[in-house]
């Protein structure tokens, strides 16, 4: 299910400006990087201790698509989905 910052500011009764001010000056990242790192994290472990693919890791992680995917993880780990699942099963 998609989340932007407009529900999560609905489900708070605040707006989401003031949602995004106050959640960045409090944790110092903004409420979208807060929850890409949850995702990344989740897919990390799936990457790891599972053999589905990197697609269905993706949508299970919360992506709307698999390059979608694949870009922000890249841009969080410095390597593809599928890199990271080589290195761990390497190591």
């Amino acid at each position: 299910k998609p989340l932007t910052l407009q529900i999560i500011a609905d489900d708070c009764h605040g707006s989401p400006y003031h949602l995004h001010r106050t959640f960045k000056r409090i944790t110092m990242i903004t409420p979208i990087t807060y929850l890409e790192n949850i995702r990344i994290n989740y897919a990390k472990k799936q990457l790891t201790s599972s053999n589905q693919s990197i697609e269905i890791i993706g949508k299970m992680s919360g992506f709307p698509n698999p390059s979608h995917f694949s870009t922000t993880f890249k841009r969080h780990t410095g390597l593809s989905p599928n890199q990271f699942r080589k290195t761990i099963k390497k190591n």
